[in-house]
């Protein structure tokens, strides 16, 4: 049986907890937040505490640990990734 894939679009990952529900079935949750904070403290040197992420944050964690599984990046997803400075 052949399972569609689903397309990871920009509005999808706009939280911790929507990047969390994502990459639940590959990390753990300890770790997703873990991974996610990191990412975060590079772009936003004093943020604490933070729900909300930002594209280029959700962007650098999908170019670090891969799309979700049963995802496919959308166009626009693959276009940001490859056109913006990411720090990986």
């Amino acid at each position: 049986m052949i399972t569609a894939m689903k397309t990871l679009e920009k509005h999808n990952i706009r939280t911790k907890k929507q990047i969390v529900s994502l990459y639940i079935n590959q990390y753990s949750e300890k770790n997703i937040k873990k991974y996610i904070n990191e990412i975060i403290c590079d772009y936003r040197k004093n943020a604490k505490n933070c729900k909300n992420i930002s594209t280029q944050e959700a962007l650098t964690f999908i170019e670090l640990y891969g799309t979700p599984d049963g995802y496919v990046l959308s166009e626009e997803l693959k276009k940001e990734i490859n056109n913006r400075k990411l720090k990986v």
